[in-house]
């Protein structure tokens, strides 16, 4: 990256955004010191989350329940409105914010229904050892999020990224030519 945009450049980077590979972000602790030494680095939550939230899919039960389908999406939109425009504007919001969601977890995992009770246990260990240890690299009060193409992620690309491959009427696919890729994408543009 240094030989490809220059050093210089990379000195006046204030914000590197990467997905959850802990092979592209630990280069980056490593050389962040004499490459971008004015940069943090911020986890794009759309990995964070949405993919944080597929791989804990095995764990969950009854995932097609109505029911169930409300606790993921109240617990995922609750946990986006801390990174994303409009939301979480400071700390003390997010340590308020934190509570309510603690407690409303700490209420469904007494629940009679075995299913929201028990997923309410994978989500509060979802939260606190996947969500909560990387909190410098997501909740950045001063700066705004990105909604981009009705996909909540750090950003912009990544939205464009996501609607390509699955939310349109034929998605690009990793076995396609390059040339179908392309054309498939000019139909969808």
């Amino acid at each position: 990256i240094p030989t490809l945009l220059g050093e210089n450049n990379l000195k006046r980077v204030q914000l590197l955004l990467t997905d959850g590979d802990v092979n592209i972000f630990s280069s980056f602790e490593i050389y962040r010191r004499d490459l971008y030494p004015n940069s943090i680095h911020g986890l794009c939550v759309y990995h964070l989350v949405n993919k944080g939230l597929e791989r804990l899919g095995p764990k969950l039960v009854q995932r097609e329940a109505t029911n169930v389908k409300a606790q993921l999406a109240t617990f995922k939109n609750w946990v986006f409105s801390w990174m994303q425009l409009g939301g979480v504007e400071s700390e003390q919001e997010f340590e308020m914010s934190l509570k309510f969601l603690s407690n409303w977890l700490d209420g469904l995992k007494n629940s009679h229904d075995p299913a929201i009770s028990s997923n309410a246990l994978q989500l509060e260990i979802f939260l606190l050892k996947s969500i909560l240890p990387h909190k410098k690299k997501w909740l950045f009060p001063e700066r705004a999020g990105l909604l981009s193409l009705g996909q909540k992620t750090t950003s912009a690309l990544e939205g464009v990224n996501q609607t390509i491959k699955f939310k349109s009427s034929k998605r690009v696919a990793p076995n396609m030519t390059l040339l179908e890729s392309l054309k498939t994408q000019d139909v969808q543009v």
